[in-house]
């Protein structure tokens, strides 16, 4: 007959164990909400001139699935936006926010 030699693992603590498995729920979740947190606030603008007095800025989010597309025309009295519908609004009246 062969002899099985059974080598024994030494015991672990379990407060150890406790801590560990907990570290790597939070690491977890830290990872996930950074994933939620950048799907959500990614953004993409484009600058297109078009014409000699038009601007047209396209801002997508999600990756392309939303598309903002705001059209400006240099008129007489100043800068308009002009919307879909085909309404217009001086750049005067309306507020401007500027990110980078």
């Amino acid at each position: 007959m062969s002899e099985e030699v059974v080598e024994k693992q030494p015991r672990r603590n379990p407060i150890f164990a406790f801590f560990e498995s907990v570290f790597s729920f939070v690491l977890l979740m830290l990872m996930i909400v950074g994933l939620v947190t950048v799907a959500v606030k990614w953004e993409h603008s484009k600058v297109e001139f078009v014409g000699d007095d038009r601007i047209r800025i396209t801002r997508t989010t999600w990756w392309g699935a939303l598309e903002d597309v705001s059209v400006y025309r240099a008129g007489v009295s100043g800068w308009v936006l002009e919307r879909a519908n085909g309404e217009e609004s001086s750049v005067r009246a309306l507020p401007v926010v500027l990110n980078h």
